[in-house]
């Protein structure tokens, strides 16, 4: 089975939205890297989990960075057995990155 690895790359994908407050948009950024971080963590322990790949497929939707979004989810499809209880939320995720691009 392929091992996703945090790369740097990965950590400098962020898209911050323009707050006003530059306080307010260092915790953002910090929220969505420590985000990042832990959904890749958790797809590399258990890569048949599905809460690693809702995780990030999930916060680069949230940041217009659909072809990334597309492209976890996908693994995550993959990855984890149709029988698992987020299966389907993977396939949604899936399926609204598709239409967003």
């Amino acid at each position: 089975m392929e091992q996703h690895t945090l790369s740097k790359k990965h950590m400098d994908d962020e898209k911050t939205e323009t707050i006003a407050n530059p306080e307010e948009a260092l915790a953002a950024k910090q929220q969505y890297r420590n985000e990042l971080r832990d959904g890749w963590m958790l797809i590399n322990i258990a890569s048949e989990d599905p809460a690693g790949y809702l995780c990030v497929g999930r916060r680069y939707a949230s940041q217009k960075r659909r072809q990334r979004a597309l492209d976890v989810f996908s693994k995550g499809l993959e990855s984890v057995r149709m029988c698992q209880s987020d299966y389907h939320c993977l396939l949604q995720g899936k399926m609204h990155a598709q239409q967003s691009l």
